[in-house]
């Protein structure tokens, strides 16, 4: 198993690698980082990835696609992550 985490537009993205049938899966969750509100949480057990590091990419890659779909109102204070 492998974990790693990067900020991305006001939210933290926590990746989680591991082994599947023989092939690397992840799971990821997008948490907002003023208030640590869970907003997303996906995985693909369909993986095929034959490193953690090709997984980690599709991962981050798929978590950002969703903050770009579903941004944080500006600015990114606790304030802003409240429903209006």
């Amino acid at each position: 198993m492998y974990r790693s985490s990067q900020h991305y537009r006001g939210h933290v993205i926590d990746v989680t690698c591991f082994l599947l049938d023989g092939r690397i899966a992840y799971q990821y969750k997008v948490r907002v980082m003023a208030t640590d509100e869970l907003r997303c949480e996906d995985s693909s057990v369909n993986g095929n990835h034959v490193t953690d590091q090709a997984a980690l990419d599709e991962a981050f890659r798929a978590a950002r696609g969703w903050i770009e779909r579903y941004p944080l109102p500006w600015p990114f204070t606790p304030q802003a992550a409240e429903p209006t």
